[in-house]
């Protein structure tokens, strides 16, 4: 089983695959470079919006400011949604899968400027 990052207060250790599809408590499984797929869709409609990947920071930018902040492969940086387009998405729920290899955030979508 793959540890939670040290990096990421919020996460617990995942003690066994069990204990993570019966528990309350969130343990991300990150894979080899330290990534989660991460499906987003609009909170009221459940419209897929996009799929991304989050790593330890960006899911705790993510969970500590309520705006959905996410990790560019291709950029190979931190990149939060919105900051270019205005579109920021609001986080209003995160989910993960009863293995937690992937996560959804709900979103509300807001154009800022």
């Amino acid at each position: 089983m793959t540890a939670a990052p040290p990096a990421c207060p919020w996460a617990v250790a995942r003690e066994s695959v069990a204990a993570v599809e019966d528990g309350v408590r969130f343990a991300p499984r990150f894979d080899a470079a330290g990534l989660i797929p991460v499906v987003t869709t609009e909170a009221g409609s459940g419209l897929v919006l996009m799929m991304a990947h989050m790593n330890a920071e960006a899911l705790e930018r993510t969970l500590t400011t309520g705006e959905a902040h996410y990790w560019s492969r291709s950029r190979g940086c931190l990149w939060r949604k919105g900051e270019i387009s205005g579109l920021v998405q609001r986080v209003v729920e995160v989910r993960g899968t009863n293995q937690e290899r992937r996560s959804g955030a709900g979103v509300g979508r807001r154009r800022t400027g």
